[in-house]
């Protein structure tokens, strides 16, 4: 191996450890997200829990004579329930539509790591591979900005 392949195989390896480093922050950022999405249909559960804890006391309180306080009580839970549902539900749209675009970057990027990995154990070193190796790069730089992972 000449001295040119040595220094041009350290900066495709340099290369590779920079990609990893970004995948790295994606899959953190698509893990971060995730556990807002869980925190947000915790926050749909809970209303409706209470609202189902209210019903079966008012079916109890009917056998009784019934209570208008209890009534009272499952309509303000069920109109607040009904507003954390419309917010929440907006909430995880937006989580699961920007978690969307960091996966599938994390994927390409995985991918375009696993070409630079042939590269260096000498599977693919062909003038061809390394031109598709750096397109690719390319097309993934190009689109990092876009989900805020740069």
């Amino acid at each position: 191996m000449t001295m040119a392949e040595m220094e041009s195989m350290e900066g495709w390896k340099q290369e590779a450890f920079t990609w990893q480093l970004r995948i790295n922050e994606v899959e953190e950022r698509v893990a971060h997200l995730q556990r807002e999405l869980e925190i947000v249909n915790f926050i749909i559960e809970q209303p409706e829990v209470k609202v189902a804890a209210l019903e079966l006391c008012l079916q109890s309180g009917k056998k009784k004579g019934g209570s208008k306080e209890v009534g009272c009580l499952i309509a303000a839970e069920t109109e607040k329930f009904e507003h954390w549902n419309s917010l929440s539900r907006i909430r995880l749209r937006k989580a699961k539509s920007v978690l969307t675009e960091p996966v599938q970057v994390a994927a390409s990027l995985k991918a375009n790591i696993g070409q630079l990995q042939l590269l260096f154990n000498g599977a693919g070193e062909g003038d061809a591979a390394i031109k598709k190796a750096r397109y690719e790069e390319t097309l993934l730089t190009a689109r990092l900005p876009l989900c805020g992972a740069v």
